[in-house]
């Protein structure tokens, strides 16, 4: 079969652009499937489960009108394992606004999962990202203000959602009736000073989106009510970025979030390294291998990473891990900080 998508670039992204796919193309495209010479660690299954799940989301969507469906951030990226889906639709302000489309989408979801609420979201309290309880949390974005809205969503496996703003621009994927799409846009976890200043300037700018969507939605004549269903969950998203920057902060100052899992040592080597004061480039001195391996890594959050490299990178980051054996049923996995 003909591959739709061009090649990553070096920097393991897909060059800026729509590109437009139907969803059994997108199951076959070279991110699921991986390029020719892809990592050994590529999670073909698990990008695949991924599509899956973002097929239920399409289709209920569809359903109710709405066919303008857009997919990015991670799983549009050089990355062996995606933690879910990010993306966003397009629709009409007043049927957002006024609760029809949630109400819609829920008579046709027997988990009732669609939900606008930031009440909806818990944080994991070892870790500074966001999820959600069963449910798709969806805000508005700053690309479109009224009469249309860009409305972002995450999916990951099953009918488990959680919540996640889209950063507009780059490479996206169109997910239509006859045909869906990538776009590559979204924000890894802060790993240096550069991604931190970043971050907050976008926190200045959002806070100013805020306050022009606001005046906006009351001036288009919107209900008081219908303001606040509209600005609360970008609120919600402006706090999330927020907790992000915490984590980096919290980790320059060597406090470290507990881990409950060894998949999340990936996150913890990205943290020692950002408290030692080390750029990449640094650590791929000590380690003897090149700048852009570190990168890749550091981007896939070390998934895969066996224990003998850990300890080199340990070792060259001059640190050790204690662990602490707690016996009881699994501990759920919460999502990286920033991760797409």
């Amino acid at each position: 079969m003909t591959e739709l998508l061009p090649a990553f670039t070096a920097d393991g992204v897909l060059p800026p652009g729509d590109y437009v796919l139907t969803l059994d193309a997108l199951r076959t495209s070279r991110l699921v499937t991986g390029e020719a010479g892809s990592s050994p660690t590529w999670d073909s299954a698990w990008r695949t489960q991924l599509v899956t799940s973002l097929a239920v989301l399409v289709h209920q969507l569809w359903q109710v009108g709405i066919d303008r469906i857009f997919v990015d951030s991670s799983f549009v990226e050089d990355k062996d394992h995606p933690n879910d889906i990010d993306g966003y639709f397009e629709c009409d302000a007043r049927y957002l606004l006024s609760g029809r489309l949630q109400r819609d989408l829920n008579a046709l979801d027997p988990y009732k999962v669609w939900t606008w609420s930031p009440a909806s979201r818990r944080t994991d309290p070892t870790h500074p990202s966001v999820s959600c309880r069963c449910g798709i949390s969806i805000g508005l974005s700053s690309t479109r203000t009224y009469p249309g809205f860009r409305v972002g969503f995450k999916t990951v496996m099953g009918t488990t959602w959680s919540s996640r703003r889209h950063s507009a621009c780059r490479a996206e994927a169109i997910c239509q009736r006859e045909s869906s799409g990538l776009r590559r846009t979204g924000r890894m976890m802060i790993r240096n000073e550069a991604e931190y200043q970043e971050a907050q300037r976008r926190v200045r700018q959002d806070r100013e989106v805020a306050d022009r969507q606001r005046e906006a939605l009351t001036e288009a004549g919107f209900a008081p009510e219908e303001v606040e269903r509209g600005m609360e969950p970008l609120l919600s998203f402006q706090a999330q970025l927020a907790e992000e920057i915490e984590w980096y902060e919290r980790v320059r100052r060597r406090d470290f979030p507990v881990i409950r899992r060894l998949t999340q040592v990936g996150q913890l080597l990205i943290a020692l390294r950002i408290a030692g004061g080390l750029t990449q480039r640094e650590l791929a001195e000590r380690l003897g291998i090149s700048e852009s391996v570190v990168s890749r890594d550091e981007r896939n959050e070390y998934h895969g990473i066996t224990v003998e490299r850990a300890q080199k990178v340990l070792d060259a980051l001059h640190a050790s891990i204690s662990a602490q054996v707690d016996e009881g049923p699994p501990v759920e996995e919460p999502a990286p900080a920033g991760a797409r």
